[in-house]
């Protein structure tokens, strides 16, 4: 049978690297506008992939929202392939959770526009996760697209395999050829240089090949569409010998799905590939270690405290603060792309992602304490002595242990400004000495860890936050039995 070629067109667009986000914004601005301008022209100009992350749609239409409507009929119609990824993460630096929100991001964003790739596309990541095949087969996606972490070694010389993961999950694997995901880019070539170049490539996808159809990427870093690919293809097929498509990664995918049998298997994850894809997964991983332990902070600020805290209260009949935790958990996992969370990027870019990371921590602690609000009664005319500690435990077990706290008592009010006619109070005396007792009245142990006199405040939604000066100490008490999910509250006495 006579081979069959699929030529895809694509972007690959880091979001942040060696330039900055906004910079290459205004470049992916452009770069849009002039794919939007060729698929409009050139009904020869079938299809193009735009990288398999929706975040690209998002960042181009907060600039250029007039085309969204264009966007979203060129989406339906096929001719603009998008997701299933929010954006193309590091699959070891981020948590579980967030590669299940990254899909769930991306999904819902597609479906919104009306199609969404059904492939696992992440031919840039410098390695793959082990349970990668159950998270895709999750959503539905049962073929994933890759590049780095495989390759080069005896037995990885095939276009297609079987990847199982841990709990049994398969999926099939497209893996693509050494050079990777910009091999079948020709704008800059004459007739003659294309020829020359592609007989050498052509034979070695061919030879790696399980069926008759041979992936050709078309695209780049930053690539700009390419508006001689259709005549480029017409060189093709007048000098090889074979079948040349337009394609789409899908529907290359659906054809090697009709012919494949007997591919080889591999299981686990890939993480090596050191003589194949450009490796750089191992010089990463402690590069700018700030970003790496801020990252795994917000998760776990939204995973086991903003979420929880949030689905208890709702349930309590506080109105859901879902919208607010899916902005902390978009902006969160925009700082997760391979060049940004690996730290390998520019140093504009990773001042950036603090900004990111402040701004998830500030959504995350505000949904908790708008929750507790909710789940511990609050009264916002208080200012007084703090009379409760309650400790939460976002683990599914009962936990025990020594837990950090803070306890405020009342000085003196604060007056803002200079106003003769206001008399403030006399400051009360520092505490002499407090305890701490459960509900059956035991006195629970507890160390102070640090004391100051400084300031307290309580926020109201129908006045002015009402300032005090107070005496805070800081504590570790030793806390028994908190349930799982659940508090324990402590009374306080003077």
């Amino acid at each position: 049978m006579k081979p069959i070629y699929h030529m895809v067109s694509h972007s690959h667009w880091d979001r942040e690297w060696y330039k900055s986000f906004e910079q290459f914004r205004s470049m992916l601005v452009n770069m849009v506008d002039d794919l939007l301008e060729i698929l409009e022209r050139d009904p020869r100009y079938v299809c193009f992939t735009l990288d398999g992350q929706t975040v690209v749609l998002d960042d181009y239409l907060a600039v250029r929202p007039e085309r969204e409507a264009e966007l979203r009929r060129l989406v339906r119609e096929g001719r603009l392939m998008i997701g299933p990824w929010y954006v193309l993460p590091d699959e070891f630096l981020v948590s579980a959770e967030a590669t299940v929100r990254n899909l769930l991001a991306g999904t819902r964003r597609s479906r919104d526009f009306g199609a969404e790739m059904k492939v696992g596309y992440i031919p840039d990541s410098f390695g793959h996760i082990a349970m990668m095949p159950a998270i895709l087969s999750g959503f539905g996606i049962d073929t994933v697209l890759l590049y780095r972490g495989f390759g080069g070694e005896p037995g990885q010389d095939s276009s297609e395999y079987w990847w199982t993961g841990p709990d049994g999950t398969r999926c099939l694997m497209l893996h693509l050829f050494r050079h990777g995901y910009s091999a079948f880019y020709f704008h800059q070539e004459t007739e003659e240089q294309i020829l020359e170049r592609f007989k050498v490539l052509k034979d070695e996808v061919d030879a790696r090949a399980a069926t008759t159809h041979r992936l050709l990427m078309n695209g780049g870093d930053h690539h700009w569409p390419d508006p001689k690919l259709p005549q480029t293809l017409d060189i093709l097929r007048k000098n090889f010998e074979g079948e040349f498509i337009h394609s789409t990664v899908p529907q290359y995918a659906a054809a090697v799905k009709e012919e494949v049998n007997g591919l080889p298997e591999i299981k686990g994850e890939l993480r090596f590939g050191y003589r194949y894809a450009f490796v750089v997964i191992g010089g990463v991983y402690s590069s700018r270690m700030y970003i790496k332990q801020q990252n795994w902070q917000k998760q776990l600020l939204l995973q086991r405290y903003a979420e929880p805290l949030n689905a208890y209260a709702a349930a309590e009949g506080m109105r859901s603060q879902r919208p607010l935790v899916r902005n902390a958990w978009r902006t969160l996992m925009q700082n997760h792309p391979h060049d940004s969370i690996c730290g390998c990027s520019i140093d504009p870019v990773h001042r950036e992602m603090m900004t990111r990371f402040k701004a998830v921590e500030d959504i995350g602690q505000s949904i908790v304490e708008l929750s507790l609000n909710r789940i511990i009664p609050y009264d916002d005319l208080a200012s007084g002595d703090d009379r409760q500690l309650f400790f939460f435990n976002p683990s599914p077990f009962i936990r025990s242990g020594p837990a950090e706290a803070h306890l405020s008592f009342y000085l003196q009010d604060i007056v803002v400004g200079l106003n003769p006619d206001v008399k403030v109070a006399p400051r009360k005396a520092p505490v002499a000495g407090f305890s701490l007792h459960d509900a059956q009245g035991t006195e629970i142990p507890f160390q102070i860890l640090g004391r100051d006199e400084g300031y307290d405040i309580a926020y109201t939604n129908y006045n002015y936050p009402r300032q005090t000066y107070a005496d805070n100490f800081r504590l570790l008490v030793d806390v028994k039995d908190v349930p799982p999910v659940g508090f324990k509250g402590l009374s306080v006495k003077r």
